[in-house]
């Protein structure tokens, strides 16, 4: 399962529209846009099995060892549960009541994604560097409260109780009824159970629209300094350096060991430019002249084009050889068929790669001429998106120049050494040209509303009946 515009776009339709208000301590805010967990895991290839009309989410994992399942009408039994049942390890589980806020509850699955650091901290560390009050031995938390009391946590080490960590939220400081709780079997692995803490105990408040209602009354409610689009932004953003993280963890689970590493260095050898190969010119070019405006129109046209038939040629192609939970029959042959679809979408956006900033800046400020009635709210925000995975792909591409030239001497177009690190290049920008290809729609949607406005240097139309008599005469 991929996040396509279709869900990129209602996500915005629902964020666009409302003023962000910062919420802290985020225990207290509201369980917040599901999204945030969901969008995450179906970005890195998590499959959902669920029907699409059920208010009921579920979603499995490419290596079918842990599972998500979300069921608002299960309330008041836990409305999240996370499940884990990897083939070298014990089974586990943790369950979230309704009223857990989705970032929370992100701090534990996203620990799931592949290229999280299992180098954790301590949550007696995590905890003690937010002034929380840690009680235990040995090094182990017996038991913690929130600096405000508000939250309490414990953790059984006898086999009495089906769960070790139990953390609860009460409506009153250390007591009164629990607003939600967290329950975490013993045998949670430890990257889960310490981001979870981490995102519990942060100091960084959440987003949470002005209507939108509280965990607790006391919950402080600020104008946050975000504006709707910046939020949205975030949340894209967020998704591909997701999507970039895991697709590089499995590039170098699934590198054969005798092969050699892409990129290993050999100081003053430089392997020699490909005859032709757009990566070696700069990604921006010197100052000129850029192509007539109607030109670059017609080139995006044809990226987006492009774009589009090479990602349904590649939906095809998973469809055709994955199985029914949505896993690669043949993960290597899978690779290699991703590799091939990177490569044909960077080839794609050359068509416009030296001029893309120069078609942003045109359609900010074409945007900023229309006239307001005229104005889609999700524009600003997909010209900052496409700014953002921009500047992405400018780094990228400088540090490939690097990589290519630190490559040993005899590693030549054409060799395993030099096409695996082009490869690696080309598979860590996909993301990133994912998102203009998504997005890029908008600034033709742009261009096409500053033809059809109104020129302020126009003069108005003369009323027909002035028309009539100034003919008459």
């Amino acid at each position: 399962m991929a996040v396509g515009q279709r869900q990129l776009a209602a996500f915005a339709e629902t964020h666009l529209t409302n003023v962000p208000f910062d919420v802290s301590p985020r225990y207290l805010a509201d369980p917040g846009d599901a999204r945030h967990v969901t969008h995450a895991l179906a970005a890195v290839r998590w499959n959902c099995s669920s029907d699409p009309l059920s208010p009921q989410v579920v979603l499995t994992s490419p290596e079918r060892d842990a599972r998500l399942s979300l069921n608002p009408l299960s309330a008041p039994l836990p409305c999240w549960r996370v499940e884990g049942h990897p083939v070298d390890g014990p089974y586990w589980w943790a369950a979230f009541d309704e009223l857990v806020p989705a970032e929370i509850i992100a701090g534990l699955t996203d620990a799931l994604i592949p290229g999280h650091s299992a180098d954790q901290p301590d949550v007696r560390d995590v905890l003690a560097a937010a002034d929380w009050t840690v009680t235990g031995r040995n090094g182990q938390v017996s038991s913690a409260h929130s600096p405000d009391d508000m939250v309490s946590v414990e953790f059984h080490d006898d086999s009495t109780e089906t769960f070790s960590w139990r953390i609860e939220a009460r409506a009153h400081p250390g007591e009164g009824p629990a607003l939600w709780a967290i329950r975490l079997h013993g045998q949670t692995p430890a990257p889960m159970v310490s981001g979870l803490f981490t995102a519990l105990a942060s100091s960084e408040p959440v987003q949470r629209a002005m209507s939108d209602r509280t965990a607790h009354y006391s919950a402080p409610k600020e104008p946050s300094p975000l504006q709707p689009q910046q939020v949205v932004a975030a949340h894209t953003n967020r998704l591909a350096r997701l999507r970039s993280q895991a697709r590089a963890q499995r590039r170098r689970q699934h590198t054969a060991p005798d092969r050699p590493a892409a990129g290993l260095p050999t100081p003053g050898h430089q392997a020699p430019p490909v005859p032709g190969d757009p990566t070696e010119r700069p990604f921006v070019t010197p100052p000129r002249t850029p192509r007539p405006h109607p030109q670059l129109m017609e080139q995006l046209r044809l990226f987006l084009s492009e774009s589009k038939r090479i990602l349904a040629d590649w939906d095809a192609y998973s469809d055709q050889h994955s199985g029914p939970g949505g896993w690669p029959l043949d993960e290597h042959a899978h690779g290699r068929r991703a590799s091939r679809r990177d490569a044909d979408t960077w080839r794609a956006f050359n068509r416009i790669r030296t001029d893309a900033r120069h078609l942003l800046h045109t359609a900010e400020t074409q945007l900023s001429a229309l006239p307001p009635t005229t104005v889609q709210p999700r524009w600003a925000w997909q010209l900052a998106t496409l700014s953002d995975a921009l500047d992405h792909l400018e780094a990228l591409h400088a540090r490939w120049l690097e990589t290519r030239t630190s490559l040993p001497a005899e590693a030549r177009p054409g060799t395993e050494t030099y096409g695996l690190a082009l490869a690696e290049h080309h598979a860590d920008a996909w993301s990133y040209l994912d998102t203009w290809a998504i997005h890029a729609q908008a600034i033709l949607d742009i261009h096409t509303a500053a033809q059809q406005a109104p020129s302020p240097l126009a003069p108005a139309p003369a009323p027909a009946a002035d028309r009539a008599s100034t003919a008459g005469r």
